[in-house]
Formats: C-alpha cells, structure tokens, sequence
C-alpha cells in the first residue's frame, strides 16, 4: 500500500495544476475561415497552418489562439475586420486545428520559437503586432520580451498561466465552490484549504509540470494530448524577466464574466508592464473575441492606431509619497470585523482578528496583520523601520511595492504574492517560525537577495 501512495498524491497535483486549464475550450465552429495554407516549421519538424487575409497593407497583426483553439474557432469575425486595415497573420499552432500534432514539449518558449518562424517567413520586415487570446497571450509575452526588431504593440486578452501553478489551482477550486454555493465565504475557505494541500503536495520531490518537457511522461501520464501538455508546459513557465523587459505599448483585455482565469492576471500585467493599460469588457466570458465582438475590435483598432487612451481600471502600486506626507493622514484600525475596505492614504493600518478585509490603490506608512485574512492590490507600503508585519494570517498580494529597513516580518502566516516588489535595506522578509510564502513574478531587493523569485518557500528562523 506505500508503494502506491507517491503516484496518488502525484496524481491529485497533476490534476490540480490543470485545473487552469478548464472551461478555456472554444465553442462550435461560426465562420468558414479556416487556416488554408501550410508549411513545415523547424521546432517540431510538423506541419504549420496558417492564414493570411490583405497581404498588401503596410503592417500586419498577428493572431495567435490559446488551449483547444485555432484560427477557425477563434477569429472568425476578426480577421476580417482586422484586414480592412492590416496584413493579418493567423495561424493554428503546432498541436490544434490544422497544423501537425505530435508528443512535443508544446510550451509558451517553443511556440514563440514557432511564432517568429512563421514571421520571417510571411512578414519579412513589415512592421507588424501581436494579439494573443488565453494561452496565446503567454506566448505573446515571450516573444516580446525577446525584444523583435519589427513589434510595434501587442495585446494581452484573458491572459493564462503567468501566476505560479499553485495560485492559478487555488483559484480554480475557490471559483469552483463559489459559483456552487454563491457564497464568498466558501470561496475563501475552499481557496484556503486547497492552498494547504497544495503545500504539501509541493513538498514531493516530483513536479508535475516537469511532464511537459520529457518524453514519457508526456507519454505516460498526458497521453500525449497537446491540450493538457501545452497547459501543463504554461504552468511551468516563468515571465518574470519577459514582463519587465518588454517596452511595447500592452494592451490587457479581461471579461468580468471570465471564469477560466483570474482576472489577477491582467492587473498584474497592467500594472507591472512598462507601458500598458487595463480594459474590462463587461458581461463577457473567456472568449472575449467571440462574446463581445464589436468591443473586442473597437479597443483592439484603438490601440493598435495608438489612439487609445490611458483610461481604464487603474493597475500598479501608485507614486511613492513625498517626505512627510503621510504624516496627518489617518491611521486605519480594524478590530474582530470582516469586510473591511481601505484605499487612499493612511499612516499606517492596523488590523487584530480581522476576516475578508480589502486595501485597494492605498498608500501606507506601515500595514499590521495580527491573525487576519487580507487581499492588497495595487497598493504601496512605505517605512524607516518595517513596513509590513503579518502574524497567524494569510495574504494576498498583487502588484504592491513594500519597503523598509525590514520589508515584511512574518510569523505562522500564510502569503501569496503575485507582482510584489519587496525592498530591505536590511531585509526583504525576516521570518519568526514557519510561514508559507507562494511567489509568482515577484521581486525581492536585499544584502541577502537580489532577483526575480518565482516559486513555493517554506521559511523559518531565516532572512531573505
């Protein structure tokens, strides 16, 4: 009976680390467009199918699908629309639609591999941007981040993957019970409880998403179907130095009805990319493009024409408060209450025995969590002495900035941080007994660190 428990517990992570996958499937065919001519790429040493529609226009837009789509399935009604003024380039990647399938390592880099392949070979040097749907949109963010000569802009609709895969699964299992229950309170305890078992099950000694890059397993244990190795190759991957080298103007796109990603993602991106803004397109799903046609367009030409405005949901910590400026601004208490929202500008939040509590676009002078749950976005937290201290609680950051001489001391906590920049003059985190901390995209400036951190730690008595 021992022998058989390690390919269980791997089993229910594999299962777990895929469930970012789900519901990113398209739906029936709508249009006759399909991808009509073809040739062999050198990544795989597949057949590459493609389509191209207006090759005479000046600049091009590239197209690329996510997970179980394809040229037919996704852009339907957009490569029409689009070539009334560009060269549009859309292609079925190397596993879905019309291209070849085969039991390749299907990851966010190879397919931009693929990607640049098809544009040197179609494009030349035409000046062209890049729309990238679900999976898509990773894979425009490696090939961004390699800085092409010829990329103008790029667009970043229902982005997938880029959260580490333990946040993207806790996403999943607390989306999931919502929805069953409508009740917030399930939803945080599922995403609670499931970030305790992922904990352990990240202790094993085998990754899962290892599978994608070797051959057997991909074999073995994925069947060799394109759909789960390219979401299980997506979850494996780190943007970290992709998301702070890319200049191009970024355009994210995310539907307040998309239930397949974590509309974390997008603020994450908006707020964490040099030169990007954040669109939400009301009442629409996942498949934006598909769901909100004429809105999808009508942002899309904007910013491609460089016409856009920078107005949108507001993303990324705000400016840094001048000396003393924080000095008459209020200090913000929360005591055995659950629901509490902060924004704006405090001297400091204190929070004791606190549940459900939001701080949104805030500027603090110190944050102190004593065996309290707390969401923080796009915030900052400033101090001479620590700027953040959690005790018995759990945390979950995005796109914040925390600096001080100590930029988070923890003790029995739990801390999910996803695009936090935490600076120490003499430490980044100083850890008092065990806290759990899941990094994804992150960044840690200290004497003892200095880099991207992108992973799960467990850390105690130590100093980072």
């Amino acid at each position: 009976m021992s022998r058989s428990l390690p390919p269980l517990r791997t089993l229910g992570l594999l299962l777990l680390t895929l469930l970012p996958a789900v519901g990113m499937a398209q739906g029936e065919n709508e249009s006759a467009v399909a991808a009509d001519e073809c040739l062999t790429e050198p990544v795989f040493g597949e057949r590459l199918c493609y389509t191209e529609a207006n090759r005479g226009a000046g600049e091009a837009v590239v197209l690329i699908h996510g997970v179980n789509g394809s040229v037919e399935t996704d852009w339907p009604a957009i490569i029409p629309a689009l070539a009334e003024d560009f060269h549009v380039l859309a292609l079925d990647l190397p596993g879905f639609g019309n291209s070849g399938k085969g039991n390749h390592d299907y990851s966010p880099t190879n397919y931009a591999d693929v990607v640049e392949f098809l544009i040197r070979e179609r494009l030349g040097d035409k000046p062209y941007h890049v729309v990238g749907h679900s999976m898509g949109s990773a894979v425009t963010l490696r090939l961004a981040g390699r800085q092409p000569e010829g990329l103008r802009r790029i667009v970043l609709a229902s982005t997938a993957g880029v959260l580490h895969p333990l946040a993207l699964s806790k996403h999943q299992a607390g989306s999931w019970l919502g929805r069953l229950t409508d009740s917030r309170d399930a939803r945080r305890f599922a995403e609670s409880m499931t970030g305790k078992v992922l904990e352990e099950l990240d202790r094993l000694p085998f990754s899962p998403p290892a599978l994608a890059t070797d051959q057997p397993g991909r074999s073995t244990m994925l069947r060799g179907e394109p759909s789960a190795i390219s979401a299980m190759a997506l979850s494996e991957e780190d943007f970290s130095n992709a998301i702070a080298t890319i200049q191009r103007p970024a355009l994210v796109l995310i539907g307040t009805d998309d239930r397949a990603v974590p509309r974390r993602t997008s603020q994450l991106l908006a707020g964490r990319l040099a030169r990007a803004h954040l669109r939400l397109i009301p009442g629409a799903g996942h498949a934006v493009q598909r769901e909100a046609t004429d809105r999808f367009l009508t942002q899309v030409r904007r910013h491609l024409r460089g016409s856009a405005s920078q107005e949108g949901e507001e993303a990324g910590p705000p400016p840094a408060a001048e000396a003393g400026e924080l000095a008459d601004a209020p200090v913000g208490k929360c005591r055995n209450e659950s629901g509490r929202t902060f924004s704006g500008d405090y001297r400091r939040i204190t929070l004791h025995q606190c549940e459900d509590v939001t701080i949104t676009g805030a500027r603090l002078g110190g944050l102190h969590l004593y065996e309290s749950t707390v969401e923080v976005r796009d915030s900052r937290v400033d101090s001479a002495d620590t700027a953040m201290t959690a005790i018995g609680s759990e945390v979950v950051a995005t796109g914040t900035d925390i600096r001080g001489a100590i930029a988070l001391r923890t003790d029995r906590s739990r801390l999910d941080l996803a695009g936090v920049h935490l600076f120490g003059e003499r430490s980044a985190i100083q850890s008092r007994q065990t806290s759990h901390f899941l990094f994804s995209v992150s960044r840690l400036e200290s004497p003892a660190y200095h880099g991207f951190i992108h992973g799960s730690r467990r850390l105690s008595e130590e100093d980072l």
